[in-house]
């Protein structure tokens, strides 16, 4: 039986190296708002009305893992959400380009590699999404085989599990006795959360897929299943562990609906307003920007201009100012957001376990793709090639 939760109305990370050793300044405590908060059928709603207020963090470099010509830290096409850690200081990187997931420790030791290209256990033909719990279990979402390939802690091969339909892209959790992954076009592009086990199937979010077909005149071609630039995508990140959490947005409000399993909880927001759509957020799509290339089998590959890309896909008016979640092992929120001055530039709002906000991390910090720690991240960075760089920083509050 297919259920839908109600989410009171209803998971592509930044890669850039931004972020260096820095000290922020922090505000004076005269300046705290008091959140409001009430009940709705059981649900907190958690409404936070008050300026942003920064904080006086400190991020220390410890550690660079990446970056080699060969070896096992010789990344190919290791994505944001393609890395993970345990809960015993292990980070793993799922090359996709190399059909294998890497582990190593916080020093940046290689520890071990698991996979290989191929249909048989253990191996993958089209690996896009990886989860790792906090003792070490390991499962990569194949869309090939429609299979969560999975191995246990010590890196042996445990038996596959079959996902119940196909369509899912990015990265899975395991959470209160369910697997939790997303349905979509790509990992940057999900249009519903699915909760699943043997004897049921959960819809925690949904958001409308908005497909066009569009014909592209001087290519002489039809593209079916595009969506409008901006359109309503699910930002999602969980814990993973134990009973486990969820934290979702899939609407254009700066809204976070937070679960406990599959149970919806509390529900937060912040009196920021949808983003509107200018000129400058389009242009940094690169189908905007440089054009989009069909290439043929049989021929030589026609060029779109991203004027007539922007013309016949189109593009939503407002969009959220949300861009990215991650949670914490202690159950944190760090919620990364469209500036309100420069909304080509990006904040992290700060949240407690309990829905509090604490304050706000500002445009020189980047959203963590992994958490060793709750003071301990993960964060991706590149060389001048383009080839992935995984760097661990060290945090003091």
């Amino acid at each position: 039986m297919r259920n839908s939760l109600s989410a009171l109305g209803s998971a592509l990370l930044r890669s850039g190296a931004r972020l260096g050793a820095l000290v922020l300044i922090g505000a004076s405590h005269a300046t705290l708002a008091r959140a409001q908060q009430t009940d709705s059928a059981g649900v907190r709603i958690i409404n936070d009305a008050g300026p942003d207020r920064e904080l006086n963090w400190k991020f220390r470099k410890r550690v660079v893992i990446g970056g080699k010509e060969d070896g096992p830290a010789a990344f190919f096409q290791v994505y944001p959400w393609n890395v993970a850690a345990d809960g015993k200081g292990r980070i793993y990187a799922l090359d996709v380009g190399n059909f294998a997931v890497s582990i190593f420790d916080t020093t940046g030791k290689f520890i071990a590699r698991v996979g290989g290209h191929g249909g048989g256990p253990g191996e993958f033909q089209r690996p896009v999404g990886l989860t790792v719990d906090s003792s070490g279990n390991i499962a990569v979402v194949d869309a090939v085989k429609m299979s969560l390939v999975r191995f246990d802690s010590s890196y042996s091969i445990a038996p596959e599990q079959r996902l119940p339909e196909p369509g899912f892209a990015g990265p899975a959790a395991r959470v209160a006795g369910y697997e939790v992954l997303a349905k979509g076009y790509a990992p940057t592009e999900q249009l519903e959360l699915v909760a699943f086990n043997q004897r049921d199937t959960v819809t925690v979010a949904a958001v409308p897929p908005m497909r066009r077909n569009v014909t592209f005149d001087n290519c002489n071609i039809g593209l079916t299943g595009l969506r409008p630039f901006f359109a309503p995508v699910i930002l999602w990140s969980s814990t993973g562990t134990g009973t486990g959490g969820i934290a979702v947005n899939a609407t254009p409000e700066y809204r976070i609906d937070v679960y406990r399993g599959v149970s919806l909880t509390h529900s937060i927001r912040r009196n920021i307003p949808p983003v509107r759509v200018t000129k400058e957020m389009l242009h940094e799509i690169y189908m905007i920007r440089e054009g989009m290339t069909i290439r043929f089998p049989d021929g030589p590959g026609c060029r779109i201009p991203g004027k007539e890309v922007l013309k016949k896909q189109g593009n939503a008016r407002t969009t959220t100012p949300i861009t990215g979640i991650k949670i914490s092992p202690g159950g944190e929120l760090w919620i990364e957001r469209r500036d309100r001055r420069r909304a080509t530039e990006t904040v992290i709002d700060i949240f407690g376990n309990d829905g509090a906000y604490r304050g706000t991390l500002p445009a020189t910090v980047q959203l963590p793709i992994a958490f060793i720690t709750d003071n301990q991240v993960v964060l991706m960075s590149g060389t001048a090639d383009g080839v992935p760089l995984l760097v661990i920083y060290a945090i003091d509050r």
